[in-house]
């Protein structure tokens, strides 16, 4: 039989460690963190994929920015993202940009968000570098150097 001194000790070791758990088991709840993911392709108007198109997500609330480009088959995914309303900018080389607003991704969301870029204008620049002019343009008289042996 055990003396009563030592019962005090053991409760409080038995405290001290259902303290303890209580920690983790709130910690571990602080961590699991209420997250939604976002994926998709970015196709042309043919169907034709388009890779290393980037794509950035701002998040409304928090002014958060997430980026990353579709591979080489077109796709593109956000695997973990916290929940709330985001914009979503699309933009590729030789293609119009393309932006959604609203896109909402709610806890344990597996949200497909399918772009299609419209084919862009192509540009060229032309850059023209003037040189000084060796010809008078303002004087209107004709003139020419007789020499005395002329």
């Amino acid at each position: 039989m055990k003396s009563p001194t030592n019962r005090p000790k053991a409760e409080g070791l038995i405290r001290r460690i259902g303290s303890i758990l209580s920690f983790f088991c709130w910690a571990l709840s602080a961590l699991a963190v209420a997250n939604g993911s976002l994926s998709g392709t970015v196709r042309d108007p043919s169907g034709g994929l388009i890779p290393g198109a980037t794509i950035t997500l701002v998040n409304a609330a928090l002014k958060s920015t997430y980026t990353t480009a579709s591979n080489v088959q077109g796709y593109y995914s956000f695997p973990t993202l916290p929940v709330g309303r985001y914009s979503m900018t699309v933009e590729a080389a030789g293609f119009t940009s393309q932006k959604k607003t609203d896109v909402k991704i709610d806890t344990d969301s597996a949200l497909t968000v399918e772009v299609i870029l419209q084919i862009g204008q192509q540009s060229e620049t032309v850059i023209v570098q003037s040189s000084d002019s060796q010809i008078d343009t303002v004087a209107t008289h004709l003139g020419q150097v007789v020499t005395a042996n002329q």
